[in-house]
């Protein structure tokens, strides 16, 4: 139960900065995304959840879901991706598979600069599709001042 509260908390903490909680149709399945830096989480929160706590790092959570909105349930996925800062590096993002009572949920973290912009790719099988569907979006970076 103590850490559904943390992955709550974990999302609400995502919605505090300039990033938002996300969803995308794949198919029959739907991709809920959040990005945020890891210093806006807890101390307990990012110890709970081995996050690095740095204005300079990127925290992307993905969750997959089938269903229909009362009756989703979360899946697992096959996810890979990339991240691109506006000068053309990319970084590979490796995913950690997180598994709690009623929630799968993939984690990546990676390097950032404050205030960047980065388009991020990925590439999403959910367990049961026969292919995987291309998502790309980008995302700017703010540093949770206020944590410092």
């Amino acid at each position: 139960m103590y850490k559904i509260l943390l992955l709550i908390g974990l999302l609400a903490s995502a919605g505090l900065q300039a990033s938002e909680k996300h969803t995308v149709p794949i198919g029959d399945w739907q991709l809920h995304w959040s990005a945020f830096t890891g210093d806006s989480l807890s101390p307990e929160m990012a110890r709970a959840y081995d996050i690095t706590r740095s204005g300079r790092n990127a925290v992307l959570n993905v969750s997959v879901l089938k269903g229909e909105w009362d009756k989703r349930e979360p899946v697992t996925a096959r996810i890979r991706g990339t991240a691109t800062n506006l000068v053309g590096q990319k970084q590979t993002l490796k995913f950690r598979e997180v598994r709690e009572t009623g929630a799968i949920y993939y984690i990546a973290e990676w390097s950032v600069a404050p205030e960047e912009h980065v388009l991020i790719r990925l590439e999403v099988q959910p367990e049961g599709a026969t292919r995987a569907w291309p998502v790309e979006f980008r995302q700017k970076f703010y540093p949770d001042h206020r944590s410092h």
